[in-house]
């Protein structure tokens, strides 16, 4: 769960970028001679990157997302993350508890 957790919030980075940064000077401090992380990628080392997963044990998966700019809304800040959170685990019909529900279809092309 913790690496569809990482997928999701990776694959909308873009988008979750607006509500973590959300004024002028966020985007100033994004400069890469800055230790500020300024690529959407995950890594255990890396200060550049937009997400760190430290380094645990195989029991658990610890993430951080730290490209949260400190005059971010806090509240805008949870509701992102735990809604790529809950977007991440696959939902289960009631009807039928052994199977998932059909993936959404594009609404303009096949996929």
């Amino acid at each position: 769960m913790g690496w569809a957790f990482l997928d999701r919030i990776l694959t909308h980075g873009n988008d979750i970028c607006l509500l973590l940064n959300p004024s002028v000077n966020a985007y100033r401090r994004l400069d890469p001679h800055f230790e500020a992380p300024n690529q959407i990628k995950a890594s255990a080392v890396d200060r550049g990157s937009m997400i760190r997963i430290p380094i645990g044990n195989e029991k658990s998966m610890r993430v951080e997302v730290r490209s949260v700019a400190p005059d971010a809304n806090p509240y805008l800040v949870m509701l992102s993350s735990s809604r790529a959170a809950s977007m991440a685990i696959p939902r289960r019909s009631e009807s039928a508890p052994g199977r998932a529900l059909p993936a959404r279809q594009h609404l303009y092309g096949s996929g």
